[in-house]
């Protein structure tokens, strides 16, 4: 892990301890990458409840209580579904902070969304979720590995910029 990222998440984790707030995620593209990422630093289990992998409709309705109108009328690319994510997110684990990914994360396309593209919602307590779309123009060289990489570098920096 570059030092630089690791320095985000420990200020992070300062940020969180302060308000002796915690943390869990909802990831579908990125596979438990984030709670892997987050896990790989020291001092996250002073913050860090867990994530709920959730990669099909059926789990993220079983375990995240999202309507399945969401995914009828929206599909689960779609900010309602990462806003649906989050929310449910934070509803099973008590968490302060909740972030939630949900995107194509490779070149076969699923419901006709663009390729490496998704969105990603993080909600701070009572506050409204804010969500985020996540994409990539350039896919010439990108990879599935690659772009959860980036999105889950970019969660951590809205987090940051979230909590400070």
């Amino acid at each position: 892990m570059p030092e630089e990222l690791k320095l985000k998440i420990q200020e992070i984790f300062q940020l969180l301890k302060q308000e002796n707030w915690t943390m869990a995620s909802a990831e579908s593209f990125t596979g438990g990458g984030f709670a892997n990422t987050i896990t790989n630093v020291s001092g996250s289990s002073a913050v860090f409840l867990g994530s709920l992998v959730t990669y099909t409709n059926e789990m993220k309705h079983d375990f995240l209580d999202i309507d399945e109108r969401i995914f009828k009328k929206y599909g689960a690319i779609s900010k309602e579904c990462a806003t649906a994510m989050v929310v449910g997110c934070q509803k099973k684990t008590i968490a302060n902070l909740t972030v939630a990914f949900t995107g194509n994360a490779d070149r076969n396309v699923s419901e006709n969304k663009p390729a490496f593209a998704g969105f990603i919602a993080i909600k701070l307590n009572d506050q409204e979720p804010e969500i985020f779309e996540f994409k990539q123009e350039n896919t010439m060289n990108m990879n599935r590995e690659l772009f959860k990489e980036l999105a889950i570098n970019f969660a951590i920096e809205k987090i940051l910029g979230l909590l400070s």
